[in-house]
């Protein structure tokens, strides 16, 4: 990406991100309350391990 530590990186698999820092909450996908930043792929497998928790 760029420039230390400008970008987000995701709280699970450390990938950076093309999220800059200052980006508002409200503006981003796949932010967790509570947790952080995450990637699509991050979010997707949370999700559906989610979703599985439920089906007990």
């Amino acid at each position: 990406m760029s420039a230390e530590n400008e970008y987000e990186v995701c709280v699970v698999c450390h990938k950076e991100l093309d999220i800059k820092k200052e980006t508002p909450i409200s503006e981003r996908e796949f932010y967790i309350e509570g947790a952080g930043q995450v990637c699509i792929d991050c979010y997707i497998k949370l999700l559906s391990e989610k979703s599985s928790l439920n089906d007990y």
